[in-house]
């Protein structure tokens, strides 16, 4: 475990803001297990049933709720449709089947979101025509079966022959849970979607980047069971004034592919699959053991502290926001600018007395409107490409 001695903390020297700020970290780290023990919950609940289909043995119809639906033929494959399973499809499946199927996501989108009927007839007759008349191949130039990863009645991911389908998000995060509880890191914050999940451990200390700007460290889990994303360990800050959090500089990031599995591995061992999920859950705890080192977070409390001087003109930092906020968003960041608002680093001044961001004070703003989001998936995003605006993702 990392004590205060190794990080040259002396509670003893703590002014009052000090205090108050590690007050505060301490608040949400004790409600931080409830958080934790829903998020693993969530994960247990949300484990996939698997199954590999060739195109030929799957169709689209419109449901009978007017929504776009899957069927699976159940029985014999001269006569596929005699016996079939209805599912409905998430988005995410559905985004991953048009990008096999080769349709734009734009169409996709707009005739799934329709209320008029032919949209859908039109949409399923598509995906039907386009799976059943091309010929898809595996990397070993066979036939390919397709992974279906479904929850309930739902096809929640569509994925090839070699997604790797056994590193799932349950056995990984309990690793992860496990090792930050060995080195002094406790919950704080997780954030659960369908497709994908996230969890913030925070080291019990602050750190004052500007004078009386407190943030805590920590590191992050990500993962996706349905092809959303990859898995993902990195540093994560949070700042006490306002509670705005920041995932930042993957440390371990690994896609779900493995070698390709041929029919006659469909089934791995319990014994081989065990063995890869160990293999990596000692790679995550080996990361987050230095992810977490006093001199590991030092650097990263100097980089923030660097950010805090370097100030950035208000057109050049749009044009950089611009490239992965939305028009609403970067009107909302314009805004905290403009009113200077108390839960942001304060901001420099022009030389027309206007107000100035610093790339702190943008990184801030950033994680500032993660938290406002009620959409899971954009609030990762945004809180990815923190990293962006420090300059890490070089």
């Amino acid at each position: 475990m990392f004590g205060p001695e190794h990080f040259g903390i002396d509670f003893e020297q703590d002014d009052e803001a000090k205090k108050q700020a590690r007050s505060k970290l301490q608040a949400r780290i004790q409600i931080g297990g409830e958080v934790q023990a829903r998020l693993i919950e969530h994960c247990a609940r949300n484990i996939p049933r698997d199954r590999y289909v060739p195109p030929a043995l799957m169709r689209f119809k419109r449901g009978e709720k007017g929504n776009l639906v899957i069927q699976y033929a159940r029985g014999s494959y001269t006569d596929p449709w005699a016996k079939y399973e209805t599912i409905g499809i998430h988005k995410n499946a559905l985004r991953q089947l048009s990008e096999t199927a080769g349709i734009d996501g734009r169409y996709v989108s707009k005739l799934n979101l329709s209320d008029e009927p032919w949209r859908i007839e039109l949409l399923a007759h598509n995906l039907n025509e386009l799976f059943h008349k091309q010929q898809f191949k595996n990397r070993l130039k066979e036939r390919a079966e397709f992974l279906h990863r479904l929850v309930g009645d739902e096809l929640r991911g569509f994925l090839t022959q070699s997604y790797n389908r056994h590193l799932l998000s349950l056995p990984l995060l309990r690793a992860f849970i496990d090792v930050c509880a060995e080195v002094g890191a406790s919950p704080v914050r997780a954030l659960v979607g369908d497709t994908k999940i996230g969890l913030q451990c925070y080291l019990p200390y602050v750190f004052e980047i500007l004078r009386k700007d407190f943030v805590a460290f920590g590191v992050w889990f990500g993962n996706s069971d349905f092809g959303d994303g990859r898995l993902k360990i990195s540093h994560t800050f949070m700042r006490l004034r306002g509670f705005g959090s920041a995932v930042i500089e993957d440390s371990y990031n690994r896609v779900h592919l493995g070698g390709v599995v041929r029919t006659s591995d469909l089934k791995l061992s319990d014994e081989v699959a065990k063995k890869e999920i160990d293999t990596v859950a000692s790679a995550i705890q080996d990361v987050v053991r230095q992810i977490l080192r006093p001199e590991a977070v030092e650097r990263i409390c100097e980089v923030l502290a660097k950010a805090a001087e370097e100030e950035i003109p208000w057109e050049k930092l749009k044009g950089n926001l611009g490239k992965f906020l939305n028009k609403k968003e970067l009107a909302d960041v314009e805004k905290m600018l403009e009113l200077q608002i108390e839960d942001l680093p304060p901001p420099g001044v022009d030389k027309d007395g206007n107000p100035l961001a610093t790339r702190w004070w943008a990184a801030a703003a950033v994680a500032h409107l993660s938290e406002s989001k009620v959409d899971v998936d954009r609030a990762i995003e945004l809180k990815q490409e923190v990293s962006r605006l420090l300059g890490l993702d070089k």
